[in-house]
């Protein structure tokens, strides 16, 4: 079965297609690293929570549950940023296949082309050989027309 492709959308006036794989590419990786950069702001927070609780006298029980909650907010950290760099190399796999296809439109429109062009030209030659042949058919038919008058 054929695969069916789904069309892209169209170029805004004044932006080739790399201008647009360009600037996805831009966004998926500033996605990338604000992922990063917040997971890097929760670690310090979570830190900082940390010392600021070893500094307090709590219970052994009070603490446990916050460092409990502290793991889990951590994994979720992770979990969200292994989400996001899996997002990112998604984008850019999608990327580079819109860029292979991009090429590929290119080659098969560089080709149409070609063809046109040796169509054109083709064209042209056969128009000259009718022209030359209905030429030769006008001169034939007045030799038959004055060797029918008898040669006047």
């Amino acid at each position: 079965m054929a695969e069916q492709q789904q069309a892209p959308p169209p170029t805004p006036p004044g932006q080739s297609p790399d201008d647009r794989l360009d600037k996805l590419t831009f966004w998926s990786r500033f996605a990338a690293a604000v992922a990063v950069l917040a997971a890097i702001a929760a670690v310090i927070a979570i830190v900082a929570a940390i010392r600021a609780d070893d500094n307090e006298t709590t219970s052994a029980n009070d603490a446990a549950a916050q460092l409990s909650a502290l793991r889990t907010d951590v994994d979720a950290l992770k979990k969200s940023v292994q989400s996001t760099t899996e997002a990112s190399t998604q984008a850019t796999d999608e990327i580079k296949s819109l860029r292979d296809r991009v090429a590929k439109a290119e080659r098969t429109s560089s080709k149409l082309e070609t063809d046109v062009k040796q169509n054109t030209d083709d064209i042209a030659s056969l128009e000259t050989e009718v022209q030359d042949l209905t030429d030769r058919v006008d001169q034939l038919q007045k030799a038959q027309e004055k060797d029918a008058s008898g040669g006047k």
